[in-house]
């Protein structure tokens, strides 16, 4: 959100002459959108590390108790 915020401001300086506002709207527009992508990223592994770990606990202890052999 802060990035496509930051993104609309960018062509609108710049038509209007605000060289200086425009780049530097455009250039917090890129380092929001590499820190969103970072943190959509570390939240995904977590997200996937956080199932494994539940599925594993789960399977293991679920399968504890069986016996293969009748």
């Amino acid at each position: 959100m802060i990035a496509l915020s930051q993104a609309r401001k960018v062509r609108p300086n710049w038509q209007t002459g605000n060289q200086q506002a425009a780049i530097k709207a455009s250039r917090r527009a890129r380092t929001w959108v590499i820190v969103s992508t970072i943190l959509d990223v570390l939240g995904v592994i977590l997200f996937v590390l956080i199932v494994a770990g539940s599925v594993h606990t789960t399977g293991s202890s679920a399968l504890s108790g069986m016996s293969l052999l009748p």
